[in-house]
């Protein structure tokens, strides 16, 4: 396995996918990573749905947004879709406290899909009811989130930040995403 830096600091958002299917036993391996992050008092206020079916998949794709910097002109094509969604979940009534360790959990989520070589798209912009009405969630879980992923067929990169934060495509069709140094982000004993 990589170096945990360096899987940090090469994982970038993926919205291409391969049509390959991940292995159960990968997203098992996510789910159980993701069980393990922190959260606050100890509650474990998440719980997850793995979605993996094509029709499911096909279903799911139209009720989330692909790209907003680049209004619509990112969105992966039938052959790049996705073959799998993670689905994150919190109680209805604590969905405000499960913001947090949904932010916990999802990370240990893309960390260790970048290690195994998957690609993922953590993604907040989704019709949530329609979401929850297809996969049959139980009435009183709320979608916090959710996670496409898959094996990238694309390979962003991240490029040094000159002032805004957009993503963009370069003349070679890359996704190029701005990132700030860490003297941009850094207050050291001041």
């Amino acid at each position: 396995m990589q170096n945990i830096y360096d899987i940090i600091m090469a994982r970038r958002t993926v919205r291409k996918f391969r049509q390959d299917p991940v292995k159960k036993e990968i997203l098992l391996r996510l789910m159980d990573a993701a069980r393990m992050a922190p959260t606050g008092s100890n509650k474990q206020p998440l719980s997850f749905g793995i979605i993996t079916d094509k029709q499911l998949c096909a279903q799911i794709f139209p009720n989330v947004g692909w790209a907003g910097y680049l209004k619509g002109t990112y969105t992966p094509a039938e052959s790049e879709r996705p073959t799998a969604y993670i689905c994150v979940f919190a109680d209805e009534e604590n969905k405000g406290p499960a913001e947090t360790a949904a932010g916990a959990a999802i990370e240990n989520i893309l960390i260790l899909a970048q290690a195994e070589g998957l690609g993922c798209c953590w993604m907040g912009a989704i019709n949530r009811d329609k979401i929850k009405e297809i996969v049959q969630a139980p009435r009183e879980k709320y979608l916090l989130y959710l996670i496409a992923l898959g094996y990238p067929a694309e390979s962003p990169k991240a490029v040094q930040y000159s002032g805004d934060v957009k993503y963009f495509l370069d003349d070679s069709k890359i996704l190029n995403v701005p990132k700030k140094s860490i003297k941009d982000v850094l207050i050291l004993d001041k």
